[in-house]
């Protein structure tokens, strides 16, 4: 299954964005299908209860991370993938951070790289930097950019929850995790993570029902969706920080389909299945290697 999706090299690229990915050929057989009226395919490759849950494989211990309702600041310090390897990853952001794991761990395992996750729940980079409550996120930020200092890693990836709606919190997400981007990047090699569009609605009750079809669960967004996305990969090119492009991955056109071949795309609204990206692992690492400027 991973062979069919590593290929990104001659679809058509996305419209509207700054920086536009090469879209994956299996997104865009799945948008053709849906335009076409076909149904959603069954048996689909993961029953909709277990789409919550990683698959064992991409696991990591729950004390790895830590949570939105938790007051501590802080998590245990892991190494995943290749744990004794000197080459030090570190995955820094939230829970749209944590979504792309399975296909970091899928690449660390390949390319021998040590994975430290850096990662709170519930913690969106717009509360990285504005005073809400008691400023937990804000405390979690200054211990996470610490840990950075203190590990050196060969390379941190960056990433967070931008939303697409434009909005108050959306404009507050994306200047967080500029500002974040350039804390960071002083501090060694770095790299921006895309946070692509989602769907409008949670999947699972669409795609539950008996006449479900790819196009009623699929959503197309509006141009001004694409604009939170386009902001910060050009602000990272404008201040020289690697972008990892993402919106081809799940989207074509500024139409995002709810299934790709068999496998369902989105936990929910706005967090990739494990399954699914899992299955991105060999276009995530084509982007990362472009994108980090060396070979694995």
């Amino acid at each position: 299954m991973l062979a069919a999706l590593v290929a990104c090299g001659s679809p058509p690229a996305e419209t509207g964005g700054a920086q536009p990915p090469t879209t994956l050929p299996s997104v865009i057989r799945a948008v053709a299908a849906a335009r076409a009226g076909a149904p959603i395919p069954r048996p689909l490759a993961q029953a909709i209860p277990t789409l919550r849950v990683f698959p064992r494989r991409y696991r990591i211990p729950p004390t790895c991370f830590s949570h939105d309702s938790s007051s501590k600041t802080m998590s245990r310090i892991c190494r995943v993938g290749r744990p004794s390897s000197k080459k030090l990853l570190v995955v820094f952001g939230d829970s749209h951070a944590f979504m792309w794991l399975p296909a970091i761990l899928v690449m660390a395992r390949r390319d021998n790289w040590a994975v430290v996750p850096l990662i709170r729940f519930g913690c969106t980079p717009g509360k990285w930097i504005r005073h809400e409550g008691d400023d937990v996120c804000r405390e979690w930020r200054r211990w996470a950019i610490g840990q950075v200092r203190r590990l050196h890693p060969t390379v941190t990836l960056l990433a967070g929850s931008i939303g697409e709606r434009p909005s108050v919190e959306t404009r507050a997400a994306t200047t967080g995790l500029i500002a974040t981007a350039r804390t960071l990047e002083p501090l060694g090699p770095l790299v921006v993570v895309g946070d692509p569009e989602g769907l409008a609605v949670d999947p699972r009750p669409c795609i539950s029902r008996p006449d479900a079809s790819l196009a009623s669960c699929m959503t197309t967004w509006p141009p001004s969706s694409l604009v939170a996305y386009d902001a910060v990969a050009r602000e990272t090119k404008r201040l020289g920080i690697p972008f990892l492009p993402t919106r081809g991955f799940v989207c074509y056109r500024r139409q995002c389909p709810a299934v790709v071949g068999r496998t369902i795309v989105w936990m929910d609204n706005s967090h990739l299945t494990g399954l699914y990206s899992a299955e991105l692992a060999g276009p995530f690492r084509a982007a990362f290697v472009k994108a980090f400027g060396s070979s694995p």
